[in-house]
Protein backbone atom coordinates (compact mmCIF):
# COMPACT_ATOMS: atom_id res chain seq x y z
CA UNK A 1 0.00 0.00 0.00
CA UNK A 2 1.25 3.45 -0.99
CA UNK A 3 1.74 5.98 2.25
CA UNK A 4 -1.37 8.01 1.56
CA UNK A 5 -3.32 4.23 1.65
CA UNK A 6 -1.81 3.35 5.28
CA UNK A 7 -2.23 6.85 6.68
CA UNK A 8 -6.06 6.73 5.65
CA UNK A 9 -6.59 3.31 7.06
CA UNK A 10 -5.16 4.41 10.25
CA UNK A 11 -6.84 7.42 10.16
CA UNK A 12 -9.75 6.04 9.74
CA UNK A 13 -9.75 3.84 12.22
CA UNK A 14 -7.86 6.71 15.12
CA UNK A 15 -10.95 9.44 14.34
CA UNK A 16 -13.65 6.40 14.87
CA UNK A 17 -14.66 6.23 11.61
CA UNK A 18 -15.11 2.53 10.80
CA UNK A 19 -16.58 1.80 14.62
CA UNK A 20 -20.14 1.08 12.75
CA UNK A 21 -18.78 -0.95 10.16
CA UNK A 22 -19.11 -4.86 9.86
CA UNK A 23 -15.93 -6.98 9.51
CA UNK A 24 -17.29 -8.11 6.31
CA UNK A 25 -17.61 -4.71 4.80
CA UNK A 26 -13.99 -3.23 6.04
CA UNK A 27 -12.30 -3.90 2.48
CA UNK A 28 -15.03 -2.46 1.03
CA UNK A 29 -14.83 0.62 3.27
CA UNK A 30 -11.32 0.43 2.68
CA UNK A 31 -11.09 0.41 -1.27
CA UNK A 32 -14.03 3.21 -1.26
CA UNK A 33 -11.61 5.90 1.05
CA UNK A 34 -8.87 5.05 -0.77
CA UNK A 35 -10.60 5.44 -4.22
CA UNK A 36 -11.83 9.00 -2.92
CA UNK A 37 -8.84 10.47 -1.38
CA UNK A 38 -6.74 9.50 -4.71
CA UNK A 39 -9.84 11.16 -6.92
CA UNK A 40 -10.61 14.24 -4.49
CA UNK A 41 -7.38 14.92 -2.79
CA UNK A 42 -4.49 14.19 -4.97
CA UNK A 43 -2.30 16.80 -3.84
CA UNK A 44 -2.66 15.46 -0.23
CA UNK A 45 -1.87 11.75 -1.28
CA UNK A 46 1.16 13.14 -3.68
CA UNK A 47 2.27 14.79 -0.63
CA UNK A 48 1.80 11.70 2.16
CA UNK A 49 3.80 9.89 -0.61
CA UNK A 50 6.92 12.26 -0.12
CA UNK A 51 6.64 11.64 3.44
CA UNK A 52 5.52 15.11 4.12
CA UNK A 53 3.08 15.84 7.09
CA UNK A 54 -0.48 17.76 6.15
CA UNK A 55 -1.64 20.64 8.07
CA UNK A 56 -4.89 20.37 10.00
CA UNK A 57 -6.81 21.79 7.91
CA UNK A 58 -5.51 19.69 5.04
CA UNK A 59 -6.26 16.41 7.72
CA UNK A 60 -9.49 17.93 8.29
CA UNK A 61 -10.65 17.55 4.16
CA UNK A 62 -8.79 14.56 4.45
CA UNK A 63 -11.18 13.28 7.38
CA UNK A 64 -14.23 14.87 5.59
CA UNK A 65 -13.33 12.69 2.02
CA UNK A 66 -13.73 9.80 4.15
CA UNK A 67 -16.70 10.27 5.92
CA UNK A 68 -18.48 10.98 2.48
CA UNK A 69 -16.82 7.85 1.05
CA UNK A 70 -17.62 5.81 3.42
CA UNK A 71 -21.15 7.45 4.19
CA UNK A 72 -21.75 5.57 0.35
CA UNK A 73 -21.34 2.36 1.86
CA UNK A 74 -24.41 -0.23 2.69
CA UNK A 75 -23.93 -0.86 6.16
Amino acid sequence: LRACEQISILKAVDAGLLDALPVARMRAAEQAMTTALQERCPALCQRLDAGKALTEEQMQQWLDTSRVALNGLDG
